[in-house]
């Protein structure tokens, strides 16, 4: 069953969403994502990509 989380604005989504993804990335390297495109994900986005810069994650296999 998923699980429903209520946030306060876009950015915690989006903060959220790249910790998932993230640790997605960590523990399967070649991970394969299906992304939105449009302006709706942005900040989900903005948020995985600051996170893997400030973790050093290696994403060249995903």
């Amino acid at each position: 069953m998923p699980e429903i989380i209520i946030v306060k604005n876009e950015a915690e989504a989006g903060e959220i969403y790249a910790r998932c993804v993230a640790d997605l990335i960590k523990s399967k390297p070649n991970a394969v994502l299906g992304l939105a495109t449009g302006s709706s994900p942005l900040a989900a986005y903005q948020a995985l990509a600051k996170v893997i810069d400030a973790e050093g994650i290696d994403v060249s296999q995903v």
